[in-house]
């Protein structure tokens, strides 16, 4: 009986505040979604600088080289060799 007294003094919500409770729920969904977009965003164009610094960097690097290979043939040639005998002695342990 007292199960039954307390359901009957529960009432429902009224179907307005209901609304505005789904309505304000959808704007901080809306919200956290654009956010979360612009922080994406950022993050994306944050990576295509670092690629195009990286890409800049190895291009500069690539160029050294071959200027020291041009001003020193028969050292690059010396160090190439070498280079190739580590290698191969490490590869066939």
């Amino acid at each position: 009986m007292a199960v039954q007294g307390a359901k009957s003094t529960i009432t429902p919500l009224d179907p307005d505040v209901t609304n505005d409770a789904d309505s304000a729920n959808d704007e901080v969904s809306l919200d956290a979604s654009d956010t979360a977009a612009d922080e994406i965003d950022e993050l994306e164009q944050s990576l295509r600088d670092t690629a195009d610094s990286i890409k800049e960097t190895a291009r500069a690097l690539g160029d050294l080289a071959s200027k020291q290979i041009q001003l020193h043939p028969l050292a690059s040639f010396g160090i190439a060799f070498v280079a190739g005998l580590t290698a191969a002695k490490l590869l066939r342990r």
